[in-house]
């Protein structure tokens, strides 16, 4: 079965931070206010949807714009209420402050650097606790990150030059894409595309000159993807195990194109890489995977890296290759093979090979064995061009 960390499962101390307001002014001011000390917070733009929340919330930031809601008086009273007006001669915030529970009324952005020490103080310890799980906590300006989702690496800094920067951590230690010098290991690349498939749109990634690593401003994280994070870093580094899983597969399986076809050929006796290069590469990765199948082998991933037993499985796939030959093979009165024919190398002998009936040469081999494999390619594309796709197989069995 599957392990995989519970994304509904909050961490301790995570709290829920409600904006419930309709003017979008006010929700900016309030967001980016959130952005300097890296409080999520949940938006609400009707006091009817955020109820369900309201009594559970840490902080509740009413814009001054829903006062006049007839659901208000009908919502449960909460000390940590702060009615947020974007206009200082509006008077009826202060008047409806104590009907409602309101501990404050704030105008903004006069109240910036108050708000944004009530949001810091409400929103419990999330920085706190990524740092300590061992992330590299910086800051960068929302700005910066032009290209949606990624944020350079030059433009994330370790100090704070100025209130407009926002807070971000990196995630490059339990999650990162493909890197180019290989270091990316497995559960790194897993974790990084499931995170990426079971939240998306909270990812801000942090790309480096060889790598692209999980990255987000701390502002858009859930609470419960804090504690997915944390747990990943402290207690188990994967977060779905099937996915893993599949990874591996795919890795064994591209190999085959990458390095182990090219390593394999080399190992072959010269028979066989004639074989090889008869068929077309299609046929030769089917032999090959029959042929491991049959062994019922499976190569080792360490994490970083496929490693194939070559001395056990490239002679059993050389033996596949001249079973293929010999099941394809016809002896044909068609095809005529002479011996000593001169061709480009005067001092080599060279076998040439004649379709007879029409006295067409076909091909120079110069063994043969070559010039058979010549006879046996053509033989095979004949009967594919003649025969119906589907009965080729019941011809030469």
């Amino acid at each position: 079965m599957a392990t995989r960390h519970d994304p509904n499962r909050r961490g301790a101390g995570m709290s829920t931070v409600l904006v419930v307001t309709g003017d979008p002014n006010i929700r900016e001011h309030l967001h980016a206010y959130a952005d300097r000390v890296g409080v999520h917070l949940t938006d609400h733009t009707t006091v009817t949807s955020a109820k369900a929340h309201w009594t559970g919330a840490k902080l509740v930031l009413l814009g001054a714009d829903l006062l006049s809601t007839p659901k208000l008086a009908s919502m449960p009273t909460t000390p940590e209420l702060i009615i947020v007006s974007a206009s200082r001669s509006d008077f009826s915030p202060f008047e409806a402050a104590a009907g409602i529970g309101a501990a404050y009324v704030a105008v903004v952005p006069d109240a910036n650097r108050w708000l944004t020490e009530q949001l810091r103080c409400a929103g419990g310890d999330v920085v706190d606790r990524l740092r300590s799980a061992g992330f590299r906590i910086g800051y960068a300006h929302r700005l910066a990150a032009d290209d949606p989702g990624y944020l350079l690496s030059h433009d994330l800094s370790d100090q704070r030059y100025d209130d407009e920067q926002a807070m971000f951590v990196s995630l490059e230690k339990v999650a990162r894409g493909d890197c180019r010098a290989g270091q990316s290991t497995t559960v790194h690349r897993s974790n990084y595309r499931s995170l990426h498939r079971a939240h998306p749109g909270v990812w801000t990634d942090l790309v480096f000159s060889n790598v692209t690593a999980l990255g987000a401003f701390v502002a858009d994280l859930p609470p419960e993807v804090v504690d997915v994070l944390c747990r990943l870093k402290e207690s188990y580094p994967l977060f779905d195990e099937d996915d893993h899983a599949a990874l591996e597969d795919e890795d064994i399986d591209a190999s085959w194109e990458q390095w182990v076809s090219a390593d394999v050929f080399t190992m072959l006796g010269e028979r066989a890489q004639e074989v090889w290069s008869a068929l077309d590469a299609a046929t030769v990765r089917r032999l090959w995977w029959d042929t491991v199948t049959g062994l019922g082998y499976r190569p080792e991933h360490n994490g970083l890296h496929v490693m194939w037993d070559y001395t056990r499985l490239v002679p059993a796939f050389a033996a596949r290759l001249m079973a293929e030959f010999r099941r394809g093979w016809r002896h044909d009165d068609r095809y005529q093979i002479v011996p000593g024919y001169r061709g480009w190398r005067a001092y080599e002998p060279v076998y040439a090979v004649f379709l007879a009936d029409e006295r067409e040469l076909i091909g120079f081999g110069f063994t043969r064995f070559q010039a058979q494999v010549h006879a046996w390619r053509h033989q095979t594309a004949r009967r594919t061009t003649l025969v119906p796709e589907g009965e080729v197989a019941c011809l030469v069995s």
